[in-house]
């Protein structure tokens, strides 16, 4: 599937083109007891594109989601050549009015197609439903996670004094990306 995917890149005149032509869909949906395993491999395994590079087992998932400020949400990812399945993460807390996103990891196997743009989308939205005035993430740097900060450096968010702090009021629109169909499941 990647290599007909990787094949298609080069008949077409641009990314943008080459990103339509994928016919991605992405299911969003609240984290669900059958996908732990996947999850918990994801935050373990994911370097390149995780915000915190947080690890943790089933056990300390379980326990940080069991408060109900704390959101956790799963992106199924396919498109015209296959199913990615479970290839990215978005956490966030909120604390009055602003929402700090805990998680965003994607795996390599998936960025770059707009994917990054969909979590932010939905991180956005889910503050605007909850009536969260900003939504912020705190980067933090390893060794290996550079390609997330240079995606966060061109996320839309506002990059703070740190060059690690990135925010983003809501009252503003963040749109999710065109070229995917997001399928939302509550």
């Amino acid at each position: 599937s990647e290599r007909r995917r990787e094949d298609t890149k080069v008949l077409k005149s641009s990314h943008d083109e080459w990103l339509e032509s994928l016919q991605m869909k992405i299911i969003i949906e609240p984290m669900e007891e059958n996908q732990m395993k996947r999850i918990v491999q994801l935050i373990n395994k994911t370097n390149q594109m995780n915000l915190k590079t947080r690890r943790m087992t089933e056990e300390e998932l379980h326990e940080w989601c069991s408060l109900a400020n704390r959101h956790f949400w799963t992106f199924c990812v396919s498109d015209k050549f296959g199913d990615s399945g479970l290839t990215a993460l978005l956490s966030l807390e909120n604390r009055d009015d602003i929402a700090e996103i805990i998680d965003f990891v994607v795996s390599c196997r998936v960025f770059k197609r707009g994917v990054e743009e969909t979590i932010l989308a939905k991180a956005v939205a889910l503050c605007q439903s909850l009536g969260v005035g900003q939504v912020f993430s705190k980067y933090l740097p390893t060794n290996k996670n550079a390609p997330c900060l240079a995606f966060w450096k061109t996320s839309g968010f506002d990059c703070q004094a740190d060059n690690l702090t990135f925010v983003f009021d809501t009252s503003k629109p963040y749109a999710f990306p065109s070229h995917i169909e997001v399928i939302e499941i509550v």
